[in-house]
């Protein structure tokens, strides 16, 4: 099992590193400073046993200030995948709501913590995707032609056991997370020399795991932040591991593997109060090798977002994400938030 995990930690460096490398590097450098990337989080229904971190950026919140912020996504999913002993259906839409409340305790510490609302529904979307997908003659492969639009399906079997079986909308809360971030360097003058700030996270076991809204054990989680204005670019990279102290119940016959994700993305300002977004977001599986494609693969997202800034300290972010590798993320999401330092 540990071979099988340290393959796919190798395959995902191997298959991303040049990732990295579509940072544009051929401007002029400058101490020009973005309002920072959407904070979209993937919440596909099998991933909320687990954390993950919002992309950020390396600016810390100064002593004594404190910033809470509001997020919200719809994204919808269908999954129809079978293989061997394991059969997965997914269809359905998934309204994400975070509160997030951190505290600057240093010039370059901040703490906070996020607390995760979920709920799982038939949704609206369907029907909408169906049209553009047709009007385009791309479709999903087994999916909505098949299954219908609007419909609720979260199943898992695992031979003759049923792992999940739940055929109602329901919500509730997920697990919380208690976060820290730590600045090491910010606004270097050394050439090509990004700020960088490291994050460290612990999520606590609040959500039901008998709803499939928590995973019932503790997750690490720990990050690196770099941020680097080009002209009149502003480029972040997040890179992060997720750790399981236990293995979910629903899984107990199981050894999770690490979670390895990131953000890239970069900031292009509109006017003065208005920026926009380019976003690629991916992750490994946690999960052991099943033979179905949506709990094995990697995931990547890219993502199309625009920040505005209203007054002095509230900033509105609007992000439209589609998947581009599996189909572990959304079919297609919508992203608000609202964020305000006082």
């Amino acid at each position: 099992m540990f071979a099988k995990g340290m393959k796919r930690v190798f395959t995902f460096i191997i298959s991303n590193l040049l990732l990295i490398s579509i940072i544009p590097s051929l401007y002029a450098m400058s101490d020009t400073a973005g309002m920072g990337p959407i904070t979209y989080k993937n919440s596909f229904p099998l991933y909320l046993l687990f954390f993950s971190f919002t992309p950020d950026r390396a600016q810390t919140l100064t002593r004594g200030s404190s910033k809470f912020r509001l997020d919200t996504g719809i994204q919808n999913f269908i999954v129809d995948d079978e293989f061997d002993d394991y059969d997965a259906v997914v269809d359905m839409e998934v309204i994400r709501t975070s509160l997030n409340l951190n505290y600057g305790v240093r010039d370059d510490l901040e703490m906070g913590i996020e607390i995760p609302f979920y709920i799982l529904y038939k949704g609206f979307l369907d029907s909408f995707i169906l049209d553009f997908e047709n009007s385009i003659h791309a479709y999903t492969p087994m999916s909505r032609q098949n299954n219908g639009v609007n419909n609720f399906t979260y199943l898992l079997r695992h031979g003759n056991e049923t792992l999940i079986s739940m055929d109602s909308p329901y919500g509730g809360i997920g697990d919380i997370a208690l976060t820290l971030k730590i600045r090491h360097l910010y606004n270097s003058k050394i050439k090509y020399m990004p700020s960088i700030s490291t994050r460290y996270a612990i999520k606590v076991p609040t959500g039901d795991n008998d709803r499939f809204l928590g995973s019932g054990e503790v997750d690490l989680g720990i990050g690196v932040i770099l941020e680097k204005s080009f002209g009149i670019l502003s480029n972040y990279i997040n890179l992060n591991g997720i750790f399981s102290v236990g293995d979910p119940d629903l899984f107990k016959d199981m050894e999770m593997d690490p979670i390895f994700s990131y953000t890239i993305g970069t900031e292009f300002p509109l006017t003065e109060r208005s920026s926009l977004l380019l976003q690629l977001i991916g992750n490994t599986s946690p999960f052991p090798e099943t033979g179905l494609t949506s709990l094995d693969n990697q995931v990547m997202d890219f993502l199309l977002g625009f920040n505005y800034l209203i007054g002095k300290d509230k900033v509105f972010q609007f992000g439209l994400t589609e998947n581009i590798l599996d189909d572990s993320s959304p079919d297609f999401s919508i992203h608000v938030g609202i964020s305000m330092i006082f």
